[in-house]
């Protein structure tokens, strides 16, 4: 039984009674119809229920699925802090300070360019500049204070957004969690899980699931939440929030001038400064407190060990170590791949090969594997690179260990790749026909690789 299966959790009754035999019927967006499980009628829930279901699934077919997938930039949802953004917010307050600095830093008359500007005859004059010194001086600091009190509360809205990715929990003992965006159960294994309906990723996570609906409306409302905000539009929303504290120093620079008019001074104002100071420190500790969800990602795999690659299971049956392809033919990647087997289907071959991108994360290319293919004579494709790959280790008769094979690999425009052909020599000679043909290249993001050892 699969570990999160075993595992006791919530329970979500998102159920109906049947109109005709009041049994309880699931609700479900998936399929083509729910039907009762007793009396079979094909139309079990009231009219209103049926209304709402009928239009959720239109939302669910008019939907970019893709949006609801955690790939791209949506695969590192939650860690986007805009570090990028936080250093210009520094630079800006930063020239503002140095503005600052030199308006009230006295010259070699005696004068700060402010007393120069707005000096008044007699003892006004000094009331004056530091009055305007004081407005000045604080609404610096108090817009220095709002901007990372709203800088530091968008950073707690992105690292909760992995929130809108998880499942929603079981409705039996024992059964397999739904798909949030239509109710559909999930696949067994992996952190990243896809609906094989709708397509939509899922995060599985110490246990925590979407909230519990508390009956049929309240979870068609909860899957139309997430059918209207999706998790592209969502990391797009929060983004442009963060993006919004850019306004509050050029608002600062803006009014400025305001503050060399004001002449009562009015120190209880520094309350307001302290208060957005502290509250930028409640959120920057929230933040910090607040755990991602990092993916592990196990790029180690040895013979017999199981591979969880977008919901199917294979088992290693032998590791390769070469120069493989990454996206485009102008860059190759020194890294192992390992031969896989589906499980049920031990004749086909597939292989998997891990490419480290930016940062740690770390992509999946997975090959369809076939006997023979076009001989070393037919490139019309595309141009050609070749490269030598070694069998570091087999448990399977038609991969011998130790041995090294020759590849040629073919793009189609340098862009797409064509196929990948691998020579049992190391100089292959024309019309020299492969023993192996890599071809239908899929890559799989971080997460949706789950690697299970054979010891463990």
């Amino acid at each position: 039984m699969d570990e999160s299966r075993s595992q006791q959790g919530p329970l979500e009754s998102f159920e109906s009674e049947c109109i005709h035999c009041g049994s309880s019927v699931r609700i479900v967006l998936s399929g083509r119809g729910i039907a009762c499980p007793d009396c079979g009628m094909g139309d079990p829930v009231e009219p209103h229920l049926a209304k709402i279901i009928n239009r959720l699934r239109y939302k669910l077919e008019a939907c970019d699925t893709s949006q609801q997938q955690l790939t791209g930039r949506r695969a590192r949802i939650g860690f986007g802090g805009g570090f990028r953004l936080l250093a210009l917010l520094f630079g800006i307050w930063a020239v503002i300070a140095i503005a600052v600095v030199w308006a009230f830093y006295p010259t070699h008359y005696g004068l700060t360019p402010m007393a120069f500007l707005f000096r008044a005859p007699g003892p006004f004059e000094y009331v004056q500049r530091l009055s305007i010194s004081w407005w000045v001086i604080w609404g610096t600091s108090t817009g220095f204070a709002a901007t990372m009190a709203l800088y530091a509360r968008g950073l707690v809205r992105q690292r909760r957004l992995p929130e809108l990715a998880l499942p929603r929990a079981a409705s039996r003992k024992g059964g397999a969690p739904h798909c949030r965006c239509c109710a559909a159960e999930l696949p067994d294994n992996g952190m990243v899980r896809r609906c094989f309906f709708c397509q939509a990723d899922h995060l599985f996570v110490d246990g925590a699931y979407q909230p519990i609906a508390s009956d049929a409306m309240d979870g068609l409302g909860q899957i139309e939440d997430q059918l209207d905000n999706s998790l592209g539009r969502a990391l797009k929303t929060e983004q442009r929030h963060l993006l919004a504290t850019v306004t509050i120093p050029l608002l600062v620079a803006a009014v400025a001038p305001v503050g060399m008019i004001l002449a009562p001074l009015v120190p209880d104002l520094w309350l307001v400064t302290a208060l957005l100071a502290l509250f930028a420190l409640i959120q920057i500790t929230a933040a910090a407190a607040l755990g991602v969800a990092v993916v592990p990602v196990v790029i180690t795999a040895a013979l017999g060990d199981t591979i969880s690659a977008d919901g199917v299971d294979y088992e290693v049956v032998a590791r390769l170590e070469g120069t493989w392809p990454t996206v485009t033919s102008k860059r190759h990647v020194q890294a192992p791949a390992w031969i896989l087997t589906q499980l049920g289907f031990p004749d086909e071959r597939s292989v998997l090969q891990p490419t480290p991108e930016k940062g740690r994360d770390v992509a999946f290319f997975l090959y369809e594997c076939s006997l023979g293919g076009e001989s070393i004579g037919s490139d019309a494709r595309g141009a050609a690179t070749s490269a030598s790959i070694t069998v570091e280790s087999s448990g399977d008769a038609s991969w011998r260990e130790g041995r090294t094979l020759w590849s040629n690999i073919r793009w189609i425009d340098k862009q797409k790749l064509a196929d990948i052909r691998l020579f049992d020599s190391e100089a292959p000679v024309a019309d020299e026909r492969p023993i192996w043909t890599l071809c239908a290249r899929r890559k799989l993001p971080t997460g949706h690789v789950q690697i299970t050892h054979k010891n463990s």
